[in-house]
């Protein structure tokens, strides 16, 4: 190796030797070389300064569509799921369907998945969860809006009033009226405040659900109650009083609906908590952590309903028994507490060779005679025992005939 030489002024002087002009012109390059490493070195920094930024952007788009995804599926490597949707993008973008650069960019790539989820089956149906949800918990918190409203504006200023000699209605018409309204109301608080908390943690209600069940007894016994409090309201619109007090209050603005519509709702909530109940289950997936609750809660809530409906029915055919009573001269004590009304019916009577008029109760046959005006005189009855019965049937008119100790028993019907 060996320097080059500078060259002289002198005409004598190599050739091979570098200039004072080379020298200058060399230093000149080296430095604008340094200065586009500079400034390509600057372009690097940008570059990693924005490629930073991205992947924080990313990281943030890539939380925000694994919060979109549903609780019980997120388990699922959301990463995998973007390494497919990459593959069919480039099978996509090689053939022209769809704009490579940004359908394959990682920010692009993200936004179309949860695009992509969000409009799946799946997608709807927990949107629609969250609406029912949501429906559930705001009917709830304006049920017990009204439940409060009823008993401010009318059942405690009755209570006040009864204090006093000179009171609207009497305590017990009172109490007739509102049946346990303030325990349902107490209860319903509960519940609304145990739905807001557990909405706000995860949007599962099963649990709450399956907590409120026994509770929900006291609605039961409100609702075996409420046609003696229609009948007491019934009667109490013939008092001045209290036709007056509920005047005075229908032209309040603070009064939304009447005092009928306001006792009927506890009523109308069971029935309600089914439909809503019903609905979510439909739109919750079976790996759901929820579905099991809202399976039971949806089981208990038709129990409930169907035992209501059994009391329903219990209640009315005792109630047809003290009717008859009250109808019926020649007997005594017919309202028995295990007596129930099953039907009645006009037929010939060979013996008196007329017509006489039969109630059938579950323990007991009753022969009468008509006065008109669904009046009647008792004529003769038998008790019986079904247990023993032996029952025929007329297939050409479909005619069941009851025998008891081998004797016809008067009554003959085509069901029962």
């Amino acid at each position: 190796f060996s320097l080059p030489c500078f060259k002289s002024d002198s005409p004598d002087a190599s050739k091979d030797c570098l200039t004072r002009e080379d020298l200058k012109a060399w230093e000149m390059e080296l430095i604008e070389t340094q200065n586009n490493l500079e400034a390509q070195r600057l372009v690097l920094e940008a570059k990693e300064e924005e490629l930073r930024v991205k992947m924080i952007e990313i990281k943030r788009l890539t939380n925000l569509a694994q919060l979109m995804v549903p609780e019980h599926m997120r388990q699922y490597d959301i990463e995998k799921i973007i390494k497919c949707q990459k593959i069919v993008r480039h099978w996509l973008a090689r053939r022209g369907f769809i704009g490579y650069e940004y359908e394959t960019s990682a920010v692009g790539k993200i936004l179309q998945t949860a695009r992509l989820y969000w409009s799946s089956t799946l997608g709807k149906k927990e949107i629609h969860r969250k609406k029912l949800i949501k429906e559930l918990i705001e009917t709830e918190r304006t049920f017990v809006l009204n439940l409060k409203s009823v008993i401010q504006y009318y059942q405690e200023p009755l209570q006040q009033s009864a204090a006093s000699k000179s009171g609207i209605i009497t305590k017990t018409q009172i109490e007739e009226l509102f049946p346990d309204l303030k325990e349902v109301a107490e209860m319903h608080t509960e519940f609304l405040q145990d739905l807001d908390e557990q909405s706000n943690i995860d949007l599962t209600v099963g649990s709450v659900f399956m907590s409120i069940i026994p509770k929900l007894e006291i609605d039961a016994d409100y609702c075996k109650k409420f046609d003696y409090a229609t009948e007491t309201l019934k009667e109490l619109r013939t008092n001045p009083k209290f036709s007056a007090f509920l005047t005075e209050l229908s032209a309040a603005a603070t009064i939304k609906h009447d005092l009928k519509t306001y006792l009927i709702m506890p009523v109308q909530r069971i029935p309600r908590y089914k439909l809503l109940i019903q609905q979510i289950h439909d739109n919750t997936p079976m790996d759901h952590i929820d579905y099991a609750n809202i399976s039971d809660s949806l089981d208990a809530i038709n129990n409930l309903l169907q035992h209501i409906e059994t009391d329903k029915k219990e209640r009315e055919s005792f109630d047809l028994v003290g009717r008859v009573q009250k109808n019926l001269s020649g007997y005594k004590d017919l309202v028995v507490k295990s007596r129930r009304y099953i039907r009645e019916g006009d037929i010939e009577d060979q013996d008196l060779n007329d017509q006489v008029h039969v109630f059938l109760f579950n323990d007991l046959i009753i022969k009468t005679q008509s006065k008109g005006n669904s009046k009647y005189d008792f004529i003769s009855g038998l008790v019986i025992d079904f247990n023993n019965f032996a029952v025929t049937v007329n297939g050409e008119s479909n005619v069941h005939y009851y025998f008891f100790d081998s004797q016809f028993l008067l009554f003959v019907c085509s069901t029962i």
